[in-house]
């Protein structure tokens, strides 16, 4: 089951209220800058992106890694193999393919994108060459869509925390049609951004709030018992401070 990722909220966000009639509210000192898995840099952004995403893996309430995305994987030496849930879909219905995640780690990796974090995928064979542009074809990176839902990825060495990795943002897969359609504006705002998680952008009000709706697209809706997060853009911390005693 997915997670209200609390570990998350306690170090950015300010509670404001309540837990109330299977609704959070929560306060966000500022307006995330993009919801974008390999390009959010912000501490709002980042933590959307956990709430409306989700990958491979995840970890449960405990810190445990459980599948996402991935129902199930196995390891022969360094060669992983992700078995898609084939229940898994896009918030548009779309079904989340393994080519969904070749796509994400294609652009993290692509130097043109000047992602600060494309070393975290190092560990995936020729990842590092191709983001340093010694490797300029990615077929050569360790990454196969064996098929829709199987997911193969070799890496340079055996890695037995590689499932802890996938469950990282930067992991994210990208829905490489809505991608490719809103290129240029992709994450700015909620027309702009396709998700695969337990939760999606219901409403975004620059500067004042953020709706975030469950979603029943998402494979585990059912487990979900919240089912609205509000989030108030404010960084008045004296307002805050009222609010939260009322």
């Amino acid at each position: 089951m997915k997670k209200i990722q609390f570990g998350i909220l306690i170090v950015f966000l300010v509670l404001t209220g309540c837990f109330k009639e299977n609704t959070i509210k929560l306060n966000l000192f500022s307006n995330p800058e993009k919801i974008d898995t390999q390009q959010a840099t912000d501490s709002a952004s980042k933590l959307i992106v956990s709430h409306i995403f989700e990958g491979l893996t995840t970890e449960d309430s405990t810190g445990r890694i459980v599948p996402a995305v991935a129902e199930s994987w196995s390891v022969n030496g360094n060669v992983w193999t992700f078995n898609l849930n084939k229940n898994a879909k896009w918030h548009n219905g779309k079904k989340v393919i393994a080519e969904d995640f070749i796509v994400a780690w294609e652009r993290a990796l692509n130097s043109k994108n000047n992602n600060k974090l494309a070393y975290m995928l190092y560990p995936i064979k020729g990842a590092r060459e191709y983001n340093q542009g010694t490797i300029i074809d990615f077929k050569a990176v360790g990454v196969k869509a064996l098929s829709e839902s199987i997911l193969q990825v070799e890496l340079n060495t055996p890695n037995p925390y590689f499932e802890s990795l996938v469950a990282h943002p930067m992991f994210y897969p990208i829905n490489k049609a809505f991608y490719e359609e809103h290129k240029e504006k992709y994450g700015l705002n909620k027309k702009n951004i396709l998700g695969n998680g337990a939760y999606y952008i219901a409403e975004w009000d620059t500067s004042k709030k953020i709706i975030l709706k469950k979603s029943d697209k998402y494979v585990n809706e059912k487990k979900l018992n919240i089912k609205n997060i509000d989030l108030i853009i404010n960084g008045d911390t004296v307002q805050l401070k009222k609010m939260y005693e009322e």
